[in-house]
């Protein structure tokens, strides 16, 4: 993946809230400061932006990972325990496909 491709996805999932593909590359171009790599800045911009327009998104255990830096173990551990303390409601929300 390469900012073009990250800009262009994230104006697909968030052009109706005003995200234009300039916007997006300035927020992708963000992490790059940090040195974060093109999916783990694209990830964190689809979370930012999920929070900013209160929409959900859903990510894979492998977005998790390359945000976190955990290994698949300790994200399905984290996983577990947050499920345990979820109503049924947002269980679904969340989890449920």
């Amino acid at each position: 993946m390469n900012t073009n491709v990250a800009s262009n996805l994230l104006v697909k999932k968030f052009g109706e809230f005003g995200i234009t593909k300039r916007k997006a590359e300035i927020l992708l171009l963000k992490g790059e400061e940090c040195g974060m790599t093109v999916k783990q800045r694209y990830n964190y911009v689809r979370y930012w932006l999920s929070r900013k327009f209160d929409t959900v998104e859903k990510f894979s255990i492998e977005d998790i990972m390359c945000m976190t830096g955990l290994s698949r173990a300790e994200v399905e551990k984290k996983l577990e325990d947050l499920a345990e303390n979820l109503s049924e409601e947002e269980y679904v929300k969340y989890f449920i496909m």
